[in-house]
């Protein structure tokens, strides 16, 4: 703690902090120097990010199955339902569905009764309805699942707690322990108050399916008579075996006449169709070009454009206000909040009004997107205006593509081959821009643009070990403002060395004037 003046009478604190004030004007400059790069690298981020977002959400643009749209419809489709990929082909196809896929699946034969001839519910209670104490203990039974590759087998306890829903959980959940995992046996069980039911199936479909349900104790006929009749819902103790073991089966399809298919689950892919089982039956599916799907896709394309270049010409064209650097922390310090905010506004505007590497990114999109794609024969279509896309003629839009939905519409539904090509033909020469598509062509220049860019100021979310050119420059001035603290630290202490000296020569000089004055007035 420093106490001076008391000699002089000066306040030296708020001398050595004017002082201090001036020499700091440098360090000042390098913090405003540096916030201004570190916002302007942020303001490059921003945009490298918009580039990277419109690239890989239109990826698809330079993807021949982007044009070939074909819908498949079916004659009934709660029945089934029919999807088309981009190897199908138009035409019209019957499908009869033979038989559908399903689970191995157990389920009660009849209703389930208790011991006095009444209907059980799934709240009931096992051992009251199968007129058995509760001090009799639990006992257990098995549940197989084979899927023709492994066989998992399961016990099942059954205690005195145990309702007809509460067993139908347990099976749901039956599992087994396989290196040190617990491993779902994949069942669905349910018992249904209604029809007074187990359902007992496997999730997975498919004949190679098997599930068993069995005794726990070998020889126990109490647990036979319960899988038998409170499971299985028998009420013959002639026809009790104990266990009993359910097949899944496949699907079976007979398509167009040409062949019977066979498969394990109700999702059958052929011909390019997706085909989606419900129903056994006949059924027509009709495959047809789409081209309302290809015009939306190429008119998303062109307003995501749109988007980029205005979001790009609204930073070329911010307006710079210079006479507003960053504040300093002693300058916002002496500014109210609504004051600073309003001096950051004007400080951050203008981070990259008439950047080169952004009106280049701008001059290469436009010239991906209006030159004419070399390389397709003569007569056919090799330019974006012959399909409806023009540049705006009005000068303001910045570049921005206009469509005429007509035309566009016109040349899909008439030519959709050449459509595609205009858009993704690839280039007969490696690296050849100019015989690349459209589609193509923006990939590529907006990739490069993306590099560009990181180049310059890194990637977005990169803050340390960041080699891009304003990193750089962040880094250096970060060791020069490291610098200016050392050397202001050793500034400031030599002025208070200089001003202690003086208060001690001020303080000997009143010393000595006290003593001749008091020496004069004893003479």
């Amino acid at each position: 703690m420093r106490i001076a003046g008391l000699a002089s009478g000066m306040d030296i604190n708020q001398i050595v902090q004017d002082l201090m004030r001036a020499e700091r004007i440098p360090m000042d400059k390098l913090f405003q120097r540096r916030e201004w790069l570190s916002w302007q690298r942020d303001a490059y981020r921003e945009m490298n990010l918009a580039l990277r977002t419109f690239r890989d959400t239109h990826a698809h643009m330079r993807l021949q199955s982007t044009f070939i749209a074909l819908q498949a419809m079916s004659s009934n489709a709660s029945g089934l339902k029919a999807t088309a990929t981009a190897s199908a082909q138009a035409g019209t196809y019957t499908v009869e569905v033979i038989q559908l896929a399903k689970g191995a699946e157990i389920r009660s034969e009849q209703r389930i009764k208790d011991k006095d001839g009444n209907d059980v519910k799934a709240s009931t209670n096992i051992f009251a309805a199968m007129g058995r104490d509760a001090t009799e203990g639990s006992f257990t039974i098995k549940v197989s699942v084979n899927d023709g590759t492994n066989q998992r087998t399961a016990e099942i306890t059954i205690t005195a707690e145990d309702t007809f829903s509460t067993l139908a959980r347990k099976l749901s959940r039956a599992s087994v322990t396989e290196d040190g995992k617990e491993v779902s046996l994949g069942l669905q069980a349910s018992f249904d108050d209604t029809l007074g039911r187990f359902f007992i199936s496997t999730r997975e479909t498919g004949e190679h399916m098997q599930l068993t349900i069995g005794d726990g104790v070998d020889g126990a006929s109490q647990t036979v008579e319960f899988i038998d009749k409170y499971i299985l819902g028998r009420t013959d103790p002639a026809t009790y075996e104990g266990t009993y073991t359910a097949q899944g089966q496949n699907a079976i399809v007979d398509f167009d006449g040409i062949d019977t298919i066979e498969h394990t689950t109700n999702n059958i892919s052929v011909r390019g169709m997706n085909l989606t089982l419900y129903q056994t039956g006949e059924y027509t599916v009709t495959v047809q070009s789409n081209p309302d799907q290809v015009f939306e896709q190429i008119k998303a394309f062109v307003e995501a454009y749109n988007e980029l270049i205005d979001k790009i010409n609204e930073k070329l064209n911010e307006p710079r206000y210079r006479d507003y650097p960053p504040l300093t922390d002693e300058q916002r310090e002496a500014l109210s909040e609504t004051e600073a905010k309003r001096w950051d506004e004007r400080a951050r505007s203008g981070l990259l009004r008439n950047d080169p590497l952004l009106r280049q990114v701008l001059v290469d999109l436009r010239q991906a997107w209006t030159n004419p794609i070399e390389g397709i024969p003569a007569g056919q279509l090799r330019h974006l205006a012959e399909i409806g896309i023009t540049t705006s003629s009005n000068w303001r839009d910045g570049g921005r593509l206009v469509i005429n939905e007509a035309k566009l519409r016109e040349a899909i539904a008439e030519r959709p081959d050449e459509v595609m090509a205009l858009f993704t033909q690839a280039p007969a020469e490696e690296g050849n821009r100019d015989q690349m598509g459209i589609g193509r062509r923006i990939y590529q220049v907006v990739g490069d643009s993306i590099s560009r860019l990181r180049d310059r100021a890194g990637s977005p979310g990169i803050t340390t070990g960041d080699q891009s050119v304003l990193g750089r420059q962040l880094r250096d001035i970060d060791d020069q403002i490291a610098r200016w603290e050392d050397r202001l630290a050793r500034i400031e202490e030599r002025y208070w060395r200089q001003f202690t000296a003086m208060e001690k020569a001020i303080n000997d000089m009143n010393q000595q004037t006290m003593f001749l004055l008091t020496h004069f007035f004893n003479m």
